[in-house]
């Protein structure tokens, strides 16, 4: 369906706790973590992913971080048992929302993934991924009316961006539904 395409993390979004960011070791592994993903290397993120997880199962950031790997990975059903414990570490983490409905969008689990990502835009409305997100979701219900607006604004948000024009242009293609007279 969207093949992990909006599954993201930012640096500012990791670590909830007063900790400083610079000096903690988990975050620091995390992030040459997240640098091998960008490189394309997910053998290596994978198993380092796998490593600091399970070294640290309660790690809210380490456990978000391995579900980005394995939806990388083409596996979004093992992702997002990882997502979903991120979640309930930090509920109000709206990149571990965004991601969590990413995954089970991925998995065409569309009834599930409306939750999270309305309370993550909920949290930040500015997270354009979310926007789209949003779209998509609507727009694999059957409801391009609901899914248009959300399309509109993250294309306005991130005018250059493939992936939004792609959806918006879908669901300008799909037909409304007819008020009843």
């Amino acid at each position: 369906m969207l093949r992990g395409r909006a599954v993201f993390c930012k640096e500012m979004e990791m670590v909830s706790a007063p900790v400083d960011k610079r000096s903690d070791p988990t975050i620091v592994k995390l992030r040459e973590i997240l640098a091998l993903i960008d490189r394309g290397d997910l053998v290596t993120a994978e198993a380092a992913a796998s490593k600091i997880q399970e070294s640290q199962p309660q790690h809210a950031d380490a456990n978000n971080v391995l579900g980005i790997v394995l939806v990388g990975r083409k596996n979004p059903a093992a992702a997002s048992r990882y997502f979903e414990f991120a979640v309930k570490k930090e509920p109000q983490n709206a990149i571990y929302l965004n991601n969590l409905g990413c995954a089970y969008l991925d998995l065409g689990l569309i009834e599930l993934a409306h939750a999270p990502l309305s309370k993550a835009l909920s949290i930040n409305p500015k997270l354009t991924k979310t926007l789209w997100l949003l779209g998509e979701f609507y727009r694999f219900a059957g409801k391009p009316e609901l899914a248009l607006p959300y399309h509109e604004k993250a294309c306005r948000n991130e005018p250059q961006n493939a992936d939004y024009k792609s959806a918006l242009g879908k669901t300008l293609e799909l037909p409304r539904s007819q008020p009843s007279s």
